[in-house]
Order: C-alpha cells, then structure tokens, then sequence
C-alpha cells in the first residue's frame, strides 16, 4: 500500500537535479531517480550526433539574469534537452561556436547588446546562420513579435513562460528543422 501525504494522496517522488559549475562549456547535470537512487548523467551531444538524431538536443540559453538562466537550462534537462547558458552576447557568439547549439533562446534586453544584434551576428556567421533562434523576452509588444519573424526567429515567447511550454515549442522546432533539412532544394 503506497503511504498517503497529509492531503492523503500518493506521495510523489520527484527526481532531484544538479548542476555543476554553469561558466564550464558543457555543464554536467545529474539527475536522480527517487525510486531508484541511481544518478543518471546527462551531457550535450557533440555537433555531428546532434545534427542527425537529437535524442538530446542542445539548447543555448542567452539571458543576462543569473536566476532565468539556471531556471531554464534545469528545466529543460529534466525536460530530455542538453542546455548551456551564456549571459551576453559575446559570451553567447562563442559559446555558439564552441558547441554548435541546435536551437538558441535568447533574451532581447542582453549586456554587450540586444538580442537583436545577437540575432543578426548568428545570420552573418556561416558556421551558426542555420541555429534557428527563439526569442523569449519580457516585452510583449505586437511590433517585436513581427520584428522577430522579419528577422528570421523560429518562436517568440514573452516572460513570464512556463519551461514546459517552452520545451514543447522548442520540440516543435527541432521538428520542423529536421524536416526542412530532410527535403532536396529545388533549383
């Protein structure tokens, strides 16, 4: 018989999560099953395994708030998603480059620069112009959200956004990269 909770429903375990050191390239994260007390380490793909079958995608979060990005890249790895995080945009286009991230959620409002600017690095650079980006940012204005599809950006979400959510749209993405790279170009 399954012990009962002081509301007297099942007692759910949850999985713990940890993360090392966030400034190191690609952080180790570890989860541990409650049930089973065995820790399970999860770790970004390298650049050719990512590109073919992202089991476990990476993510680039690029925020300047400490707090929104130690939220998001714990979200998504207990979401299935390798994550790392960069604070400003100089920090972001190496970290990029370093990794070769299959999508990057940035923040408009960024130290060094905008997001914007960060969106129009990624375009000019060929080794990061096909990373679909995904603009998650405070400011809910309707302009920005058009901004953001001239400009070429997978997805917009305004703050505050569920990591769920986020994680399902980021899926949705993958997809329709996955798919797009699947078909010929036609001449």
């Amino acid at each position: 018989m399954a012990r009962l909770s002081r509301n007297y429903g099942p007692r759910v375990a949850r999985p713990r999560l940890r993360v090392s050191d966030p400034n190191r390239r690609a952080p180790f994260i570890s989860v541990t099953s409650p049930t089973r007390g065995r820790s399970q380490a999860l770790r970004p793909m390298n650049a050719r395994q990512s590109r073919r079958m992202p089991s476990q995608p990476l993510i680039l979060i690029v925020d300047d708030d400490d707090d929104t990005r130690e939220l998001y890249v714990t979200s998504l790895a207990f979401w299935g998603f390798g994550a790392i995080a960069a604070a400003d945009r100089a920090q972001a286009s190496r970290r990029a480059l370093e990794s070769h991230p299959d999508i990057v959620v940035t923040d408009l409002t960024l130290s060094g620069g905008d997001g914007w600017q960060l969106i129009q690095d990624f375009k000019r650079e060929a080794r990061t112009r096909h990373i679909p980006v995904v603009l998650l940012t405070g400011h809910a204005e309707p302009q920005l959200r058009e901004r953001a599809e001239r400009e070429g950006c997978a997805a917009f979400f305004v703050k505050p956004c569920l990591p769920d959510e986020l994680a399902a749209e980021l899926r949705q993405v993958l997809d329709r990269t996955i798919e797009h790279e699947r078909v010929p170009a036609s001449r």
